[in-house]
């Protein structure tokens, strides 16, 4: 496989709906029918063997049939060349990174920003002190240190490196475009929605949704993709918690950002449903969701 390819696919694997299983088979990319699993080594196993998101419920990459076999992250640093503890002088993508001390795996892809964090690696894990569930972006500083963006939280640190066998990886010159900041759109804030509720269908999810307020379910997950999509209008400038390792809060400001919203978006008739509410007996959660 080219490192081009591999890269893209783990990024493919990040933005599909997904989650953290270290149980077999639902470490080998295994699809339930919302979501595909993976646990940290064997989502770069199962991405150096093929893996593409089929949407065929109950498939996954067979022991069998993975290029690297059915090793752990330990081997796979032994099968690699160009091996080294110095991380200042990290600097290709598609590295294999490995963690000892508590057995963990990840990949180096390089610098790049999204919603004003710096990150450069690509790993699974489910640790809260990262707000992680399954395949994230994380940062690997020049000392090794494992955080969850550049200058954000720590958790232990890498203890080597090293470049996957060229019967596995095919490495190139040429850098792969990596994500960066763009506009959260409408479709975005609403497959997060989606996703969140485990819905089918944004109907599905407008039947599912709750009311939100300063004071109702304030700090509940769909807060997230609401703070999203106010400040890409422009409505919103405080934190978006989610990043930053925090609980989400539906504060002032949001409620601000809501009420900005339905006025030029919703135009209730009714000044006084200009409140900074959403409540699915309103019309706010459903011009969100169904337009």
């Amino acid at each position: 496989m080219k490192q081009s390819e591999f890269i893209k696919m783990l990024i493919t694997a990040h933005d599909v709906p997904n989650c953290y299983n270290n149980r077999y088979p639902k470490n080998l990319g295994y699809y339930n029918g919302s979501k595909y699993s993976f646990d940290c080594w064997n989502l770069i196993k199962v991405v150096l063997s093929g893996w593409k998101p089929t949407g065929v419920k109950g498939s996954y990459i067979k022991p069998a049939d993975l290029v690297t076999g059915d090793i752990d992250g330990k081997t796979m640093l032994a099968r690699c060349y160009a091996r080294s503890k110095d991380f200042s002088k990290l600097k290709q993508q598609g590295t294999y990174l490995y963690l000892a001390s508590d057995p963990h795996s990840g990949i180096y892809v390089g610098d790049f920003t999204l919603g004003g964090k710096t990150y450069n690696v690509i790993e699974c894990t489910k640790y809260s002190g990262f707000n992680a569930n399954g395949v994230t972006y994380t940062y690997v500083d020049k000392d090794g240190s494992r955080r969850r963006y550049k200058g954000g939280a720590k958790c232990l640190s890498w203890s080597e490196y090293g470049l996957l066998p060229s019967a596995w990886l095919e490495y190139e010159e040429t850098p792969y475009p990596l994500p960066h900041d763009e506009p959260y759109t409408i479709e975005e804030f609403r497959t997060d929605v989606m996703n969140i509720l485990c819905a089918n269908s944004l109907e599905d999810a407008f039947n599912k949704t709750i009311k939100i307020s300063t004071t109702w379910n304030k700090h509940n997950a769909l807060v997230t993709p609401l703070e999203r999509y106010f400040k890409a209008l422009g409505y919103y400038s405080g934190e978006i918690e989610q990043d930053n390792g925090k609980t989400p809060d539906y504060g002032q400001g949001c409620k601000n950002a809501c009420m900005l919203y339905q006025r030029y978006f919703v135009k209730p008739a009714n000044p006084k449903d200009i409140d900074g509410v959403l409540d699915r007996k309103g019309a706010t959660w459903r011009k969100l969701l169904l337009g």
